[in-house]
Protein backbone atom coordinates (compact mmCIF):
# COMPACT_ATOMS: atom_id res chain seq x y z
CA UNK A 1 0.00 0.00 0.00
CA UNK A 2 1.41 3.30 -1.04
CA UNK A 3 1.60 6.38 1.73
CA UNK A 4 0.33 10.12 1.09
CA UNK A 5 1.62 13.11 3.01
CA UNK A 6 -0.87 16.25 3.08
CA UNK A 7 0.55 19.18 4.67
CA UNK A 8 -2.10 22.10 5.14
CA UNK A 9 -2.89 25.32 7.06
CA UNK A 10 -5.95 24.43 9.16
CA UNK A 11 -7.14 27.46 11.44
CA UNK A 12 -3.65 29.42 10.65
CA UNK A 13 -1.66 26.33 12.20
CA UNK A 14 0.26 23.78 9.68
CA UNK A 15 -1.30 20.28 10.21
CA UNK A 16 0.58 17.49 8.73
CA UNK A 17 -1.44 13.76 7.49
CA UNK A 18 0.29 10.81 6.58
CA UNK A 19 -3.28 8.74 4.50
CA UNK A 20 -2.51 5.25 3.33
CA UNK A 21 -4.10 4.33 -0.25
CA UNK A 22 -6.09 1.53 1.12
CA UNK A 23 -8.71 0.82 -1.92
CA UNK A 24 -8.53 1.96 -5.31
CA UNK A 25 -9.84 1.38 -8.90
CA UNK A 26 -8.47 2.94 -11.64
CA UNK A 27 -11.06 5.33 -13.35
CA UNK A 28 -13.01 4.30 -10.19
CA UNK A 29 -12.58 5.62 -7.33
CA UNK A 30 -9.75 5.70 -4.08
CA UNK A 31 -9.72 5.67 -0.33
CA UNK A 32 -6.78 7.36 2.03
CA UNK A 33 -7.28 6.70 5.90
CA UNK A 34 -5.17 7.32 8.24
CA UNK A 35 -3.62 4.91 10.66
CA UNK A 36 -5.50 2.76 12.92
CA UNK A 37 -5.75 4.71 16.54
CA UNK A 38 -4.72 8.14 14.79
CA UNK A 39 -6.23 11.06 16.18
CA UNK A 40 -8.87 12.17 14.71
CA UNK A 41 -9.16 9.27 12.67
CA UNK A 42 -9.66 10.48 8.91
CA UNK A 43 -11.35 8.51 5.79
CA UNK A 44 -11.26 10.33 2.38
CA UNK A 45 -13.03 8.55 -0.64
CA UNK A 46 -12.84 10.39 -3.84
CA UNK A 47 -14.46 8.88 -6.70
CA UNK A 48 -14.51 9.65 -10.65
CA UNK A 49 -17.99 9.95 -13.30
CA UNK A 50 -17.94 11.06 -16.58
CA UNK A 51 -20.41 13.66 -16.97
CA UNK A 52 -21.66 15.41 -20.49
CA UNK A 53 -18.80 18.08 -19.67
CA UNK A 54 -15.96 15.98 -18.67
CA UNK A 55 -16.63 14.33 -15.08
CA UNK A 56 -17.51 14.95 -11.58
CA UNK A 57 -15.37 13.86 -8.54
CA UNK A 58 -17.81 12.77 -5.51
CA UNK A 59 -15.97 13.47 -2.31
CA UNK A 60 -16.47 12.40 1.31
CA UNK A 61 -14.97 12.98 4.54
CA UNK A 62 -14.92 10.93 7.78
CA UNK A 63 -13.73 11.87 11.00
CA UNK A 64 -13.14 9.97 14.04
CA UNK A 65 -12.13 11.06 17.56
CA UNK A 66 -12.85 14.84 17.21
CA UNK A 67 -14.00 16.41 20.81
CA UNK A 68 -17.72 17.35 20.65
CA UNK A 69 -17.01 21.01 21.73
CA UNK A 70 -14.25 21.19 18.41
CA UNK A 71 -17.03 19.63 15.92
CA UNK A 72 -18.62 22.72 14.71
CA UNK A 73 -15.18 24.54 13.80
CA UNK A 74 -14.14 21.59 12.52
CA UNK A 75 -16.97 21.34 9.82
CA UNK A 76 -17.00 24.85 9.44
CA UNK A 77 -13.26 24.88 8.44
CA UNK A 78 -13.61 21.86 6.54
CA UNK A 79 -16.94 24.03 4.38
CA UNK A 80 -14.33 26.37 3.45
CA UNK A 81 -11.48 24.38 2.68
CA UNK A 82 -12.80 21.41 0.34
CA UNK A 83 -14.12 23.82 -2.28
CA UNK A 84 -10.38 25.47 -2.63
CA UNK A 85 -8.79 21.95 -2.90
CA UNK A 86 -11.17 21.29 -5.84
CA UNK A 87 -10.64 24.23 -7.41
CA UNK A 88 -7.25 23.61 -7.19
CA UNK A 89 -7.88 20.38 -8.05
CA UNK A 90 -9.52 22.24 -11.38
CA UNK A 91 -6.67 24.23 -12.26
CA UNK A 92 -4.34 21.85 -12.49
CA UNK A 93 -6.19 19.44 -14.59
CA UNK A 94 -6.99 22.42 -17.40
CA UNK A 95 -3.39 23.21 -17.36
Amino acid sequence: MRTVSQVRKVMGRRTELDLTVTEYAPGGYLTLRTAPNSRPGVTQRYGVRASANGCQVPFSLELDSVPKMAERLVRAQLGKQIPMVFDRLGSLLKA
